[in-house]
């Protein structure tokens, strides 16, 4: 019996009275690159408590750097950013305890 094969991706072997399909895959270049260097995206899908602490700490530095912006700040500023401060330290804490 022949070889039947339209399509050229896969080979057929007669085995018995069966055929059987052996189907040649290469992945692409972009999706090996893809794979070799994921985005920033595809690893925070992986580890999602580790993408929480890392959004909460660019949250904090961001919160630092516009209080650290600021020439003279008043006595309730200074307070008020202690008490955020306190707060933000805390919840990174406890996510770091919990990965």
């Amino acid at each position: 019996m022949p070889n039947f094969n339209p399509d050229p991706g896969v080979t057929r072997t007669l085995i018995g009275s069966w055929y059987v399909e052996w189907v040649d895959v290469m992945p692409t270049l972009a999706e090996v690159e893809l794979f070799l260097n994921p985005t920033q995206d595809q690893i925070d899908a992986l580890a999602p408590e580790k993408a929480a602490v890392r959004k909460a700490v660019t949250q904090a530095v961001a919160d630092n750097d516009a209080f650290l912006s600021l020439a003279s700040p008043t006595n309730n500023q200074r307070d008020a950013y202690l008490k955020s401060v306190a707060r933000q330290l805390n919840a990174i804490i406890k996510r770091l305890v919990q990965i």
